[in-house]
């Protein structure tokens, strides 16, 4: 009886083997649909990125093809239709009608057409952050800009109900806050701009110098990288954004924390601003 003989004619080569087994582990782990979407997103902000910057941001319209810009915007309801329920997604297509909108705008005060339109811009832009919003109710940014929104339509409830859902979903927040009290007293809100710089006094700390710093006496010496941090402090915003609603030191003085190093960023804030 003769041995058994083996063939490895036709077998797959091990190194194919693997890959296929990767592969099919990347689908398992990362679905085809959002390989898909992240694709057309990708070629998307490809056509978008001005490239004379060293991050992604949107080429001016100018310097633009229209032909690209709505291409791009394609490309991502494209990567939306493939993951509908990825808030990023709806937010940047609303970030791109509003985009549009605001440049249609002003080549119409300027008795210009210029070669695009932002009709309904502002409407399709309300209808994806109403989505995203749906999709990621916590998250401050859609509420906030939805807010914005809301605001140049002239919905002013509609945007008071959106500040207050931002500012709920994160109350702590700084960053926030400050976007808030901002947008309050570009929309000449002013009580609602010093109210809610109030609050931003009181949640910011980044003004505070470690303890290190307070024992090398650099407080006491004012050198220029402390007062530097007085300046980029939101403390030192919220002083700016109550002064600019109120024009009032004692509004100014109303909001300042108690404790020594506030008070530097009032004294700072006072001397910047050129007040006695």
């Amino acid at each position: 009886m003769s041995a058994p003989t083996y063939s490895f004619e036709g077998r797959i080569p091990a190194a194919v083997c693997m890959a296929s087994i990767a592969l099919a582990l990347a689908l398992f782990l990362f679905p085809l649909e959002t390989l898909i979407s992240e694709r057309n997103y990708n070629a998307a902000m490809r056509l978008l990125d001005d490239e004379a910057t060293p991050e992604y941001d949107i080429k001016p319209i100018p310097t633009l093809s229209m032909t690209d810009y709505f291409t791009a915007l394609e490309r991502i309801e494209s990567a939306r239709r493939f993951s509908p329920q990825n808030a990023f997604y709806y937010k940047k297509l609303a970030e791109l009608h509003i985009w549009l909108a605001r440049w249609s705008e002003i080549m119409g005060g300027l008795g210009e057409k210029g070669g695009v339109t932002g009709a309904g811009g502002y409407e399709k832009a309300t209808g994806y952050l109403k989505e995203a919003v749906f999709f990621e109710p916590a998250n401050p940014e859609h509420h906030l800009l939805l807010a914005r929104v809301y605001d140049t339509m002239g919905d002013r409830e509609s945007a008071e109900t959106e500040l207050k859902r931002a500012v709920m979903s994160y109350p702590v927040n700084a960053p926030l806050r400050y976007e808030v009290a901002r947008h309050y007293l570009l929309t000449k809100r002013y009580g609602d701009a010093i109210e809610h710089s109030r609050a931003l006094a009181v949640i910011d700390t980044s003004y505070m110098a470690p303890l290190a710093t307070r024992e090398t006496g650099i407080i006491e010496r004012r050198s220029e990288r402390y007062l530097s941090r007085l300046y980029r402090s939101y403390l030192f915003s919220a002083f700016e954004i109550a002064w600019r609603a109120s024009k009032d030191k004692e509004v100014v003085r109303g909001i300042t924390p108690d404790n020594p190093e506030a008070k530097e960023v009032m004294a700072a804030f006072f001397e910047w601003r050129g007040l006695d």
